[in-house]
């Protein structure tokens, strides 16, 4: 029993009195215990000093652990109302394992432990709200492709003349200038003094039964002859002025910038606006809207007796070509709806456009200046007196070429129907397809109105002075112009 004691005393020897001072019920002891070390303790005081040891040994750990030593407060206080049935449980108490193991063998009552909490619980995550594209503003950029149609009218003309010299030496394969003295097998040109308009064809006049150039006159006798000469050209008939008209389609291929504000939620269609601005490359062509001819440059035939018929390349056009770029832009509501399982927008439009055309006149004309001869005659009876004439080949003037040439602006405002289907999506991307038309009212002076001057030189023996020749060319389009056309939209819309 005293080796019992001891330990305890020793025990309690070792434990700072500034723990023990925690515990009020302990105080007592541990003063006694600094006064005067060696004084014996009752038993009942031994006891109360080992069970402090254990217990404060024990508790020390675990208190610093949780950070709560007022916790086991009500242990001690319970131990001070038990010391002296702790007294006699004491030796057993002597080497505690754990705090919990001590009181219940103290018959001391611990504080319930608080229990560990309960992990928190994962409230559902509500889905985030995704935003309808009719509530967002909306950038879009297009690639397009379309025809752009409207008529043109226009006309040609001429009122200048050319004066030379013709030397008419054969009419046709059956007529000369073979003037007296009999036989009249010599032929001698006549050199008539002619004024020719630009305007005229090439058709040899018909008359008397036959086509003929020439007047002429049975010489020396007027009635018999039996010679011929020529005495006057019988003038061909105007071909010019010309008019005539064309409907110009073109095809156009271009590139579009829009941006679409977010809609009016309440309103049925949730309409929103958007704007666009365009241009696009006019694949056009040269359209005559008046020709005469086919004026690409006269191709002079070689050889005697040629007449003008035969030229090639000569006659009057007044044409039209649309230039590129073109420009247009437009604004207006869009309303959405679902048609098919598909988002659909409808977009009614106010247009512009500007166009410009270039409008080209150009003449061609040539003239026979010297009717050139055969080799040979058939005069007098039976063959007689037959000789061989000198080829001469026929001459023409140089060609007159009159040209003119001016491009024109022209604007246009009106109305325009769309509709657009949403077809994919790549990314923040949103593809659609859309098909549209516009109506275009020209808005300004819808005429083009051109003159082409160019100066004929001298050519002699056939032209002894310079002449300046003029043409008149005339454009009009009409008032309307349409666009129709199809086209794939890559509109911005990441996902929120």
């Amino acid at each position: 029993m005293i080796a019992a004691q001891r330990f305890p005393v020793a025990a309690a020897a070792r434990i700072s009195s500034k723990r023990l001072k925690r515990v009020p019920v302990l105080r007592h002891a541990a003063a006694v215990m600094s006064t005067n070390p060696r004084r014996r303790l009752a038993p009942s005081h031994a006891a109360l000093a080992a069970l402090a040891a254990s217990i404060v040994a024990a508790a020390a750990p675990a208190a610093r652990a949780r950070g709560d030593a007022a916790g086991w407060t009500p242990a001690l206080a319970a131990l001070s109302d038990h010391a002296g049935s702790a007294a006699a449980a004491a030796p057993a108490l002597a080497a505690p394992t754990g705090a919990a193991p001590l009181l219940a063998g103290a018959g001391m009552q611990a504080a319930a432990v608080a229990p560990e909490p309960a992990p928190p619980e994962l409230a559902e995550r509500t889905p985030e709200f995704t935003r309808d594209e009719t509530e967002r503003w909306v950038p879009g950029f297009a690639f397009t492709s379309g025809i752009l149609g409207q008529n043109a009218e226009g006309s040609v003309g001429t009122d200048s003349t050319v004066t030379y010299n013709y030397f008419a030496r054969q009419d046709g394969v059956s007529f000369f200038s073979n003037p007296p003295p009999a036989p009249c097998n010599t032929i001698v040109p006549s050199i008539l003094s002619v004024t020719r308009a630009l305007a005229e064809g090439a058709a040899i006049p018909f008359g008397s039964g036959s086509s003929t150039n020439f007047t002429r006159q049975p010489s020396p006798n007027p009635n018999s002859g039996p010679c011929n000469v020529f005495t006057g050209f019988k003038n061909h008939a105007n071909v010019l002025p010309v008019s005539g008209g064309d409907t110009f389609l073109t095809p156009t291929v271009g590139a579009s910038l829009e941006g679409m504000t977010p809609g009016l939620q309440d309103v049925p269609g949730r309409p929103r606006l958007f704007v666009h601005g365009d241009t696009a490359l006019a694949f056009s062509f040269d359209r005559n809207v008046a020709k005469q001819g086919t004026p690409t440059g006269a191709v002079i035939p070689v050889g005697p007796i040629t007449p003008e018929v035969e030229v090639r390349g000569t006659g009057a056009k007044t044409s039209g070509e649309v230039q590129t770029p073109l420009y247009s832009a437009g604004a207006g509501p869009a309303f959405t709806f679902e048609f098919l399982e598909r988002r659909m927008r409808l977009r009614p439009s106010f247009e512009w456009m500007r166009e410009e055309i270039q409008v080209s006149g150009v003449l061609n004309k040539t003239f026979q200046v010297d009717t050139g001869q055969q080799q040979s005659i058939q005069v007098g009876a039976g063959g007689a007196n037959r000789p061989l004439s000198p080829l001469v080949n026929a001459v023409y003037l140089n060609q007159i070429e009159v040209r003119a040439q001016d491009t024109q602006a022209f604007n246009g405002i009106g109305g325009g129907l769309e509709l657009e289907m949403d077809a994919a999506r790549a990314g923040p991307v949103v593809l659609s397809l859309f098909l549209g038309g516009q109506a275009y009212k020209m808005l300004g002076n819808l005429d083009v109105n051109l003159t082409g001057q160019t100066v004929v030189p001298v050519q002699a023996p056939y032209t002894t002075q310079e002449q300046t020749v003029e043409a008149n060319f005339d454009f009009h389009i009409h008032s309307w112009a349409y666009h129709g056309g199809a086209g794939l939209r890559f509109r911005w819309l990441p996902e929120d």
